[in-house]
């Protein structure tokens, strides 16, 4: 299996980021050495996106990533999360820009070679510059890299508590869940953020919509906290504080 192959990108806004190209099979231990990363004291992932969100919503997303920006400089939380520059990566990216963050890495873990753009983009050139960490994995497909993230976060994790954040989401964050209840993570649903967040919460809350196999085996299986969108920004920011201990 060939060693992970380090890297700096650079950004228009004057960041930089040590970045590492591996396998979708690369050892975590072998990543983490590549980046240098500090030891992890708390962790959390951020799933899902932000796709057919009203304006209002979307101001309110705002709002509360700007409070979790400043619990993740204040706690010294590492974050891991998709690394682009769309949806809620964008915002966790920004919030933690405005919030100073200096010290705990920000991971984004993407497949490299996925084509986002008529012209050829990739999702390598549309990297969030807010990240200090990107972790590329050899992949042309929306979700070749979701294993190769939750090994890093089993890696992580194993001697700092970790939480996950669920927000909006579609099927590669349905897998992303998955991976957090096998790894025995709790995950905070935003609920009122659409999609997959909404579809887990009146799962649990056993409202009379269908629900497939597969999402009412993750709800059994799972340990959820129910968070909505329009609560005050204390709400979410207590309860992750609380997980992160």
């Amino acid at each position: 299996m060939a060693q992970p192959t380090t890297l700096i990108k650079s950004f228009p806004n004057g960041r930089r980021a040590l970045s590492v190209r591996v396998s979708p099979e690369t050892d975590a231990a072998e990543v983490i050495d590549a980046l240098s990363l500090p030891r992890c004291r708390r962790l959390l992932m951020l799933s899902g996106g932000a796709n057919n969100m009203s304006a209002d919503k979307m101001s309110r997303l705002t709002v509360l990533f700007a409070a979790i920006g400043q619990l993740i400089v204040q706690d010294g939380v590492t974050v891991i999360d998709g690394g682009t520059k769309a949806g809620v990566m964008k915002l966790m990216g920004e919030a933690l820009g405005r919030a100073g963050r200096t010290k705990s890495p920000h991971i984004g873990v993407l497949p490299a070679h996925v084509t986002v753009g008529e012209d050829g983009t990739t999702a390598e050139d549309i990297l969030e510059p807010h990240h200090s960490n990107f972790v590329l994995v050899e992949g042309d497909e929306w979700g070749s890299e979701v294993e190769q993230m939750y090994r890093l976060a089993a890696y992580l994790s194993q001697q700092a508590p970790s939480v996950a954040l669920l927000v909006n989401g579609g099927e590669i964050a349905l897998r992303e869940v998955e991976l957090n209840v096998e790894q025995g993570r709790e995950i905070i649903v935003l609920v009122g953020s659409g999609r997959l967040a909404d579809e887990i919460t009146q799962a649990i809350q056993k409202l009379n919509e269908p629900v497939s196999d597969r999402l009412k085996a993750v709800v059994q299986q799972g340990q959820f906290n129910l968070v909505d969108l329009d609560a005050p920004p204390e709400v979410l920011i207590g309860l992750l504080h609380q997980k992160l201990q």
